[in-house]
C-alpha cells in the first residue's frame, strides 16, 4: 500500500469568478419584471383596481452599487429607483428590473 498525501488546493490558485458589470445607467427608464396582481374575494372590487395588474415603472436615480452579501456571500448590483407617482426611492436589485420598451 502506498502512502498518498492529500494536498488541498489553496484558494489563491483558483480563478475568481468575474463580477458582472452593472447593466443600467443613471436616468434610465425601467419597468419591473413580472406583474403584481391584486387578489380579493370581494365581488365589487374585481375589475376596479386595474392599476395593480400593470408592472411598476420608474427612473433610476443612482448608479449601480453592490449591496450587502447574501447568505452565500454573493453580492448583486442594486439601484435606487423612483417609481412613477412616488416621492421616495427604493433599493431594487438588477435582476428585478429591465429597460422599458421605447415606443
Amino acid at each position: 500500500m502506498t502512502n498518498m498525501i492529500f494536498i488541498p488546493v489553496s484558494s489563491s490558485n483558483q480563478m475568481p469568478t468575474p463580477q458582472k458589470a452593472p447593466k443600467y445607467k443613471k436616468g434610465d427608464r425601467v419597468t419591473q419584471r413580472g406583474v403584481i396582481r391584486l387578489t380579493t374575494t370581494r365581488k365589487q372590487m374585481r375589475g376596479i383596481n386595474t392599476k395593480y395588474n400593470d408592472p411598476k415603472r420608474g427612473i433610476i436615480k443612482s448608479d449601480g452599487y453592490l449591496d450587502k452579501p447574501d447568505k452565500g456571500g454573493k453580492r448583486h448590483y442594486a439601484y435606487d429607483v423612483q417609481w412613477d407617482g412616488r416621492t421616495h426611492t427604493d433599493r431594487i436589485r438588477q435582476n428585478v428590473i429591465m429597460l422599458e420598451d421605447s415606443e
